[in-house]
């Protein structure tokens, strides 16, 4: 099963993605993580979960992504992992065998950690 995640960070357009590679879109599941939910919609994509503790998510926004469908996994403010870590545990425990991360860049204090979360998830 191919999982997507859409991590926080700034989401490059679909036209920049469609030419980087094709066939990105493909995925039997899209999870948000927490802000990257967001991304979905713009990337013309369905958002299948939105995992993380939904701090950067208005009320609004999580009423309108349950209300479409979207499974909510909220967990704590206080936790020891990312957003993005938690949604690349969702993806294995769902049985994703192939995950690609997008937005992954934005705020320069979350690159390293992304990238450490990514490397613990799969170690």
């Amino acid at each position: 099963m191919r999982a997507l995640i859409l991590s926080g960070g700034d989401a490059p357009s679909r036209a920049a993605l469609d030419a980087a590679r094709p066939g990105w879109h493909v995925a039997d599941l899209v999870i948000g993580a927490d802000a990257g939910a967001r991304h979905a919609a713009g990337l013309g994509l369905p958002l299948h979960r939105v995992v993380g503790d939904c701090d950067s998510l208005n009320a609004s926004e999580v009423a309108s992504f349950a209300a479409a469908g979207s499974a909510i996994e909220r967990h704590p403010t206080e936790k020891d992992a990312t957003d993005t870590e938690l949604a690349l545990l969702a993806a294995l425990d769902a049985g994703a065998t192939q995950i690609s991360i997008i937005a992954t860049w934005g705020r320069r204090d979350r690159k390293s950690t992304r990238l450490n979360s990514s490397h613990r998830c799969i170690s």
